[in-house]
């Protein structure tokens, strides 16, 4: 109905915020944006547990926040996952054994972000470029 319109649901552990934008021609311009404060414990991000324990009590936060919106039809949904970390690491070369490849990328993780990683699963990708080894 209205294709100019475009919005995006972001959720959180703390609230839902909903923002509508139009564009015309080169200009977008923000329409509305709402937040609606979630009850405490209805989203919990959580890489070993349920990150919506009550889906009822979150349906229905999402559903009062996008009650005034009910012309929308499309809604992009940003949902940040907590459990997820990436990184670029550089090597000294691609000769490394793919065990030892993970040991050596989770050392290196374990250096840049303040968590451990000890149950944690790792996935790489090994990159050549002109400028050198990374994973």
């Amino acid at each position: 109905m209205f294709p100019s319109l475009k919005a995006g649901l972001h959720i959180s552990s703390r609230q839902l915020a909903l923002a509508v934008v139009q564009k015309r021609r080169s200009v977008t311009q923000i329409q509305t944006v709402d937040v609606l404060e979630l009850p405490v414990d209805t989203v919990c991000p959580s890489p070993g547990h349920l990150n919506v324990p009550d889906p009822v009590r979150f349906s229905d936060a999402v559903q009062k926040l996008l009650r005034p919106h009910r012309k929308l039809r499309h809604i992009a949904l940003c949902l940040p996952d907590l459990a997820v970390r990436a990184a670029v690491v550089a090597t000294q070369s691609d000769s490394l054994k793919n065990a030892d490849m993970e040991r050596f990328i989770r050392w290196q993780m374990e250096k840049l972000f303040p968590a451990t990683l000890a149950n944690s699963r790792i996935a790489f990708q090994p990159i050549v470029s002109s400028r050198g080894h990374f994973l």
